[in-house]
């Protein structure tokens, strides 16, 4: 967006966690010039309702508004509303709003009807926020975002359809999904994988339910027992509430030598990783609360460096990847297609080339991030002439 030369602002609810690492555009950007952070609400009753007090004085006599009982309900009395509205304490009129995930989204509809900004407000859906029931039920299957909000954007046809099936209206929905980083297409082939000893698998995830990372170490697991393949080394990087049930897995089934879990890494080093790797290996699986992949970012990294890619049937992936062409889809959590479709791979190198340079094209024929920028923009656009012409 800053490249193409829109005037862009960021605003977070929460300053991030001072050990994450720095992606390398955010750097390059300068983006902490753009960054604006909110105040937090306290958990601690006293400590809320004295910041109250405090901030109460701001000269804008408008956050009156988001404490409207009589306009808005309940809400407002945990005093959510007022310490969101902080946020924009000092900025708060814009062309478009653009809310990335649901809750969000819900948040400023509301502060938009309350009076605290003004703008189009478009919401972009990724995952957890339309399938998790807690967060669903907790925002009332998104009905006032769905009815007040200007513009959504879905990440996948997946999405797209669970959406509607939610009640948002197709007339205000587009499918745009998350580009992968054209910076991908800089880095030269590398020549490691044909002369490689050892047959490098890689997966790039959170280490939570969804990811179904356990069913990749028992893929792994039969490589050895069942087709008696022990020339290979799996690389997961990522981190996440399973990753220490993960590496007792990982222990018990005695492949310790040949799982390394290597934690989290930004973007520059994990496209060293993609250059050095034979096949990607996403084995997603629909979460006992019925949550699953919307898209699979990392597929298109992997694709966008020539890597054929391994990965399960499931959600939003299938837009991800051409089966058969690109890669190869496998059922979710069938660990005997998991290990048969690596050591194909493996057994056929020359179809296994193919696959990754098919797949380089794939992405960027169909997620070039500038292309993307420019539809995202004609979107934004779509919708701002919709409010002249009314007007």
């Amino acid at each position: 967006m800053i490249d193409a030369g829109v005037e862009v602002q960021i605003f977070s609810y929460y300053r991030p966690d001072p050990s994450q690492k720095l992606q390398p555009q955010f750097k390059a950007y300068n983006l902490q010039e753009r960054v604006r952070y909110g105040v937090p609400l306290p958990v601690n009753r006293v400590k809320k309702y004295t910041n109250f007090v405090r901030h109460i004085n701001h000269k804008r006599l408008s956050f009156f508004n988001s404490l409207n009982f009589f306009k808005f309900g309940k809400e407002v009395l945990n005093l959510r509303y007022f310490y969101r509205a902080l946020l924009f304490a000092d900025y708060n009129e814009f062309d478009i709003i653009h809310c990335h995930f649901g809750p969000i989204g819900h948040d400023i509809v509301q502060l938009r009807s309350m009076g605290l900004l003004k703008g189009k407000v478009v919401t972009s859906f990724h995952g957890y926020d339309f399938q998790n029931r807690d967060i669903l039920d907790e925002f009332r299957q998104y009905k006032q975002l769905f009815k007040n909000g200007d513009g959504f954007i879905a990440n996948s046809n997946f999405t797209y359809k669970s959406l509607v099936a939610l009640g948002c209206s197709p007339i205000k929905l587009i499918v745009i999904p998350v580009s992968s980083s054209s910076k991908v297409f800089d880095f030269q082939a590398s020549n490691v994988r044909e002369s490689a000893k050892v047959f490098k698998i890689l997966t790039i995830a959170r280490l939570e339910e969804v990811k179904g990372i356990e069913y990749a170490i028992g893929g792994m697991h039969l490589l050895q027992q069942k087709f008696n393949f022990g020339n290979f080394t799996y690389n997961i990087i990522g981190s996440g509430s399973l990753e220490n049930k993960l590496k007792e897995l990982v222990d018990k089934l005695e492949l310790s030598n040949k799982i390394h879990f290597l934690g989290s890494k930004t973007q520059d080093e994990v496209f060293k990783f993609l250059l050095d790797t034979n096949v990607f290996l996403l084995t997603s699986v629909t979460t006992n609360a019925g949550a699953a992949e919307a898209q699979g970012l990392a597929l298109l990294e992997a694709q966008a460096a020539g890597v054929p890619v391994v990965a399960s049937r499931t959600g939003g992936v299938p837009d991800s990847l051409i089966d058969g062409e690109t890669g190869i889809l496998v059922p979710e959590k069938d660990v005997d297609a998991i290990a048969s479709a690596i050591i194909k791979l493996y057994n056929d190198p020359t179809t296994s080339g193919e696959m990754g340079a098919r797949g380089r094209t794939f992405v960027k024929e169909n997620f070039d991030q500038e292309a993307l920028c420019t539809k995202m923009i004609s979107f934004y656009n779509k919708l701002l002439k919709a409010n002249s012409a009314r007007s």
